[in-house]
């Protein structure tokens, strides 16, 4: 499975009245855990928008477990799901830094004495190009995919 991690220290303005990450927050840091991924993976929106396509959110899950407060040290772990047709399936597990002084190789390996994990969510794209929805995997997607052995 291709992964990536990003840490996120929750900023001032990212929290609500009652002192927790406002809800909507949560879908842009998912939204920076996609972008970390596609420039790790050359699977970038600038990458898709070279091709003549876009991969527009069209499905969001989010499972909210506890909540984030202002300076609190997050982990996310974007992951690609295989799919079938024309379209992008990310799963996140977004963390709790226990010990926010932790490495990043240390950060980057969640384990329950030094992760809490608070969130967990998938996002579906279909693959776009110009007006009209792609019905299979564009040649661009599946030369990515073939660069990575995944199913074509």
């Amino acid at each position: 499975m291709l992964s990536n991690f990003i840490r996120i220290k929750v900023r001032f303005s990212e929290v609500d009245s009652i002192k927790v990450v406002w809800h909507g927050n949560y879908v842009a840091y998912l939204e920076d855990g996609r972008e970390a991924f596609g420039r790790e993976y050359g699977l970038g929106y600038m990458d898709m928008f070279e091709a003549g396509l876009t991969a527009p959110i069209v499905d969001v899950h989010l499972r909210y477990l506890k909540s984030a407060s202002v300076n609190d040290h997050l982990v996310l772990k974007t992951s690609y799901v295989e799919a079938r047709g024309a379209k992008l399936i990310f799963d996140y597990e977004l963390y709790r830094l226990l010990n926010p002084t932790i490495s990043d190789a240390e950060a980057f390996e969640p384990k329950e004495s030094t992760h809490e994990l608070i969130l967990t969510a998938q996002t579906t794209q279909l693959w776009m190009k110009g007006d009209e929805f792609e019905v299979s995997a564009p040649e661009f997607f599946a030369n990515w995919k073939a660069k990575y052995g995944l199913r074509k």
